[in-house]
Order: C-alpha cells, then sequence, then structure tokens
C-alpha cells in the first residue's frame, strides 16, 4: 500500500496527508490512533488555539497545494461551539471565525459544515442548521467575507444553503442555495 493510500484510510480518523492534524478518536469509545509512519502530528485534542480555544476535536480539514490547511475544530466546555482555523505553509495557526467572534451575526457557530479548500487555498464554509440560521463564507486564510445569510436579503435575497460548496482558485465559489 501506498503512502496515498494510507493518507485515505487515515483521513476518517481526522488524519490529513502526510503532516497530519490528528484526533484521539473516531467516535465511540476515545482511543489513540496510530500515526503512519513519516508522518507528523501538527494539532491534536488538548491543543489550544488562542486563550479561549481548546481542542476537543478536529472536524475536518483540507489541504492546499502550497500545504497551507483550513480545518474545523470544536472546542472543549458545555457548549459544543466550532471555530474555522487556517495553518499556513510555515506553521503559523490564524483563527478565520471562532465562538468568540461577531462575524456569523445571529447564526450560531455549532454546525460549521462543508469545509472546501481550492487548490490555491483559498477556500469556503456554511455556518448554520440548514433551515432557517444559515451563512456561507470564503476566505484566503487572511481575509474573510460572509457571502450570503439567511439573517438579511443582501447579497442574496431569500438565502438557504442546499447541496455542496466548492470553490476555485480567484475567488470562485460555487454552492446552491434556495
Amino acid at each position: 500500500m501506498n503512502g496515498l493510500q494510507k493518507t485515505k484510510l487515515g483521513l476518517t480518523c481526522g488524519i490529513l496527508a502526510t503532516i497530519l492534524l490528528a484526533t484521539s478518536g473516531c467516535g465511540g469509545e476515545k482511543k489513540p490512533q496510530p500515526v503512519p509512519e513519516g508522518a507528523r502530528v501538527l494539532l491534536t485534542d488538548g491543543d489550544r488555539l488562542g486563550p479561549n480555544f481548546e481542542i476537543l476535536t478536529i472536524e475536518s480539514a483540507n489541504m492546499a497545494a502550497d500545504r497551507s490547511i483550513s480545518f474545523i475544530a470544536s472546542r472543549t466546555g458545555t457548549e459544543n461551539l466550532q471555530g474555522v482555523f487556517f495553518r499556513t505553509p510555515e506553521g503559523n495557526i490564524r483563527t478565520v471565525l471562532s465562538p468568540d467572534s461577531n462575524q456569523t451575526g445571529n447564526v450560531i457557530p455549532d454546525q460549521i459544515r462543508k469545509l472546501n479548500m481550492a487548490q490555491s487555498g483559498e477556500f469556503g464554509f456554511s455556518v448554520g442548521d440548514k433551515l432557517d440560521s444559515d451563512a456561507v463564507f470564503y476566505s484566503d486564510g487572511y481575509e474573510t467575507t460572509l457571502v450570503a445569510t439567511t439573517d438579511s436579503d443582501e447579497p442574496v435575497p431569500n438565502f438557504r444553503v442546499l447541496g455542496q460548496l466548492r470553490v476555485e482558485e480567484g475567488g470562485i465559489l460555487a454552492f446552491s442555495d434556495g
């Protein structure tokens, strides 16, 4: 089995490519997962991302051609709130969206999903309950833009997220709404 095949198997446990974001388990009883040979663990459960965010679990991750990574993590505590983070190719971690930010309006960041990253490093994600509180964001890791939300009729009237989200180089974000 080559390294790529090993990596694809590892993705179900929160492991990404050969530079890895790792979680303690894949649901059920938490057991440490073995790290594939030649891999490096970059983040794991219990690591801190700023003063108010201790990682409970890493939910989703994507890697660009330059090895920058976008990922969704949930934090420890009574509420299962999530954040979106960006790891630069040099290893610096930037907060894109956190429970403490005011970027989401009335949409509570407890259901962040559909993280998708272009090979160029640009990425998008949605936040909300898929019904009456949805928002779609675009980011290059340094600046984050609210693309559409149910909180307002601007820029998309009667907005609701449906289907998948796709991001391409040059700020192109494709998704269906209804």
